[in-house]
């Protein structure tokens, strides 16, 4: 029997159809998940040891501990160098770059006592002042040179002299005065016109470059 090509090409058209109504299945390549990478062996940890630091992070702590410690001691230098016995080693570490360390000291703390004074006997040309210095500091002082300013009667100016310690002072001068402590100060000036009647004495320290500063200075 012959199928005519009508019947062929319905038959063809049929199976298409059919074809496009079943469901197609979907291929999912599954890969196999990586394997995790082995820890490492703790020696310390395998024998029950407590773990020990890295040599790298142990100098660095030290390192910040020093810098650390340097900042606070260049913070507090001035009052730190009012010590006796840290003064020479700091004074010698900011040698080394060229700086000069300089305490704060406090000139307002020096409380200077007048006790009279008198033509000295023999040489009226002269006159002897009798004073005390007292340390008012919570911290020891180093003695300070005294400034006396003669006065004629009427108040004016007629000289005025800075006298260091070695000079006032019975005896060697110390290097510190300790807190609340009393020194008595002996001063002989020249009075040649004889026109002194009255002094005041000033509390005064050089600087590292030898200027003098005094209490009263503004």
């Amino acid at each position: 029997m012959k199928t005519s090509w009508r019947m062929c090409a319905e038959l063809a058209a049929a199976e298409e159809l059919q074809a496009r109504d079943l469901p197609t299945e979907e291929v999912v390549m599954e890969s196999e998940p990586e394997p995790e990478p082995e820890p490492e062996l703790d020696a310390d940890e395998a024998v029950g040891n407590a773990p020990r630091l890295h040599w790298a992070w142990t100098a660095g702590a030290a390192a910040l501990l020093v810098l650390l410690l340097g900042q606070m001691v260049h913070h507090h230098r001035q009052g730190l160098v009012s010590h006796a016995w840290l003064e020479r080693p700091l004074r010698t570490v900011y040698a080394l770059f060229g700086a000069q360390l300089e305490p704060r000291w406090d000139l307002k703390a020096y409380d200077l006592r007048q006790l009279g004074g008198e033509a000295l006997p023999g040489n009226a040309a002269k006159i002897v002042l009798r004073a005390t210095v007292q340390n008012r500091a919570t911290s020891s002082q180093p003695p300070p040179m005294i400034r006396v300013t003669l006065q004629d009667r009427f108040g004016n100016a007629l000289s005025t002299t800075a006298i260091a310690p070695q000079d006032y002072l019975r005896g060697a001068a110390p290097s510190r005065i300790g807190a609340d402590q009393r020194l008595d100060a002996e001063l002989t000036l020249d009075d040649p016109n004889r026109q002194a009647v009255g002094f005041e004495l000033d509390a005064c320290l050089p600087d590292a470059a030898g200027e003098l500063h005094c209490s009263t200075d503004p």
